[in-house]
């Protein structure tokens, strides 16, 4: 029997949104999703993740949404947020590697000790496809 996967991304990104998630997995339309660690209705996501066992849920790498949650410098804005996507190709040579890395292990060790267990990883606006991001995916 071949079984199909329906994910929904941003899981996190807002209450709404998280609802909307749950919602979706209640009806049967959707069995699993990707949570964004940096987002302001992470916590709630992790709550309703756990109310929800039946519910896949993966880590959502961030890069341009939001703020990092390490320090990374060349990572972010003056206003302290990632660049955005638009801005993200012309930054790239300028972001640190090592940064990146650290970054999206903060942001999966956060939702591993949060007792979430992850069982997949992907990234918002698929930033772990672009050039010079896939060596550090594998790395992690």
């Amino acid at each position: 029997m071949k079984k199909i996967i329906i994910n929904a991304d941003d899981f996190g990104y807002s209450s709404g949104v998280n609802q909307g998630i749950i919602k979706a997995f209640r009806e049967g339309v959707l069995s699993s999703t990707t949570l964004m660690a940096n987002m302001p209705g992470c916590d709630e996501a992790i709550k309703l993740a756990k109310d929800y066992p039946g519910l896949g849920v993966g880590a959502h790498l961030v890069l341009t949404c939001g703020a990092p949650m390490t320090q990374g410098t060349t990572l972010k804005g003056e206003d302290g947020k990632f660049h955005l996507l638009q801005e993200y190709h012309q930054k790239r040579n300028e972001i640190n590697d090592e940064e990146i890395f650290k970054e999206w292990c903060t942001q999966i060790d956060y939702l591993l000790n949060q007792g979430v267990p992850l069982t997949h990883l992907d990234s918002h606006h698929h930033v772990h496809t672009f050039e010079g991001n896939e060596s550090i995916v594998k790395r992690i």
